[in-house]
């Protein structure tokens, strides 16, 4: 998985080819468009025509994000075991 930092305008994305995560959640199904800047991102979420401006060290954005099957493998966030989720991408 490569993260991704090209500055310009991005629209229309396949969700099995980029993951989108803002404050640690994956928000990548929710967003319309997004605009990478020098200092920000800015994003506009596909029910809300109001662009909303996050600093970067808050999103992160990667390439070719790995499909994890969880029937293998166990996931923890903040301590506690994510539940109900069949596959995850990282």
């Amino acid at each position: 998985m490569v993260k991704y930092l090209q500055i310009g305008v991005f629209y229309m994305f396949n969700e099995s080819e980029i993951l989108i995560m803002i404050n640690g959640k994956d928000r990548t199904k929710d967003i319309k468009n997004y605009e990478l800047n020098d200092d920000f991102v800015t994003i506009i979420f596909l029910n809300y025509n109001t662009p909303y401006s996050y600093a970067k060290s808050h999103v992160d954005i990667y390439l070719e994000p790995k499909n994890i099957n969880l029937e293998k493998y166990r996931i923890y966030q903040n301590g506690k075991p994510l539940l109900n989720k069949d596959s995850i991408n990282i």
